[in-house]
């Protein structure tokens, strides 16, 4: 991103679909797992996943009172699609998908990124010296 570019939601968004496609790579078993060396990592990792998933219930509130203002105040409208001419319609839609269905899955989510990174807590590294594995 250059200095003249602003920080934009869709953008951000973006930044973070492009890190998790990074972090499968750098996990991915055909190549060596190269981002991870001990169990220390994946708890890490997990860690930080569950922050990822514990943070996103929030970002989606956001995005559904942005609509909902946006309904309030007649900016927004539908011109085509399942919605056209239903903006009330669309936004009581897309704030049930988010308030309830995907808030809950990463509230799950995160639930369960946490209990795993708890199962690893105490994984320590038993094996050869790193140099002398592959």
């Amino acid at each position: 991103m250059t200095d003249t570019e602003q920080l934009r939601a869709a953008h951000l968004a973006n930044a973070a679909a492009e890190a998790i496609r990074s972090l499968n790579h750098y996990t991915h078993p055909g190549d060596r797992w190269p981002g991870l060396d001990y169990p220390s990592d994946v708890y890490g990792t997990l860690a930080a996943l569950a922050r990822l998933a514990d943070r996103l219930p929030q970002a989606l509130r956001h995005l559904t009172a942005y609509l909902v203002r946006e309904l309030r105040l007649e900016h927004i409208a539908f011109d085509d699609g399942e919605h056209a001419g239903d903006p009330a319609g669309a936004v009581a839609t897309v704030a049930h998908l988010l308030d309830a269905q995907a808030s809950d899955a990463a509230t799950q989510l995160a639930a369960a990124l946490d209990a795993a990174q708890q199962a690893i807590a105490f994984a320590s590294y038993a094996g050869p010296d790193l140099e002398d594995r592959w």
